[in-house]
């Protein structure tokens, strides 16, 4: 709850694996574990920025580093760090095509 991912992650799951098996159609156990060499190492990297963030929000039960986290805040705001901070949260690169439809 503290990195507000989980539902955003849990959709690029669903997504990504749909279209591992879709590429994989002939060796399901390939297309897994291709999934989880790609999505595992995402989900720890959201998992630990979630983590960072608690910890952050725990300091502010003291009131004698608020001034610390206001300059922390202060820099972390910056255009430039929070593009490269946030890159790896909203960079996800998704498969492009759209999934067949096999109704048809």
């Amino acid at each position: 709850p503290w990195g507000g991912q989980g539902a955003g992650i849990s959709i690029e799951d669903a997504f990504d694996l749909a279209h591992r098996v879709n590429d994989y159609l002939e060796d399901i156990p390939k297309a897994i574990k291709v999934y989880e060499e790609t999505r595992i190492p995402r989900a720890k990297f959201i998992r630990n920025a979630a983590q960072m963030n608690f910890k952050v929000f725990q300091l502010f039960n003291y009131p004698l580093l608020l001034p610390v986290l206001s300059v922390y805040y202060k820099i972390l705001a910056r255009p430039f760090l929070m593009d490269k901070f946030q890159q790896p949260i909203l960079g996800y690169d998704i498969p492009k095509e759209p999934l067949p439809d096999y109704n048809k």
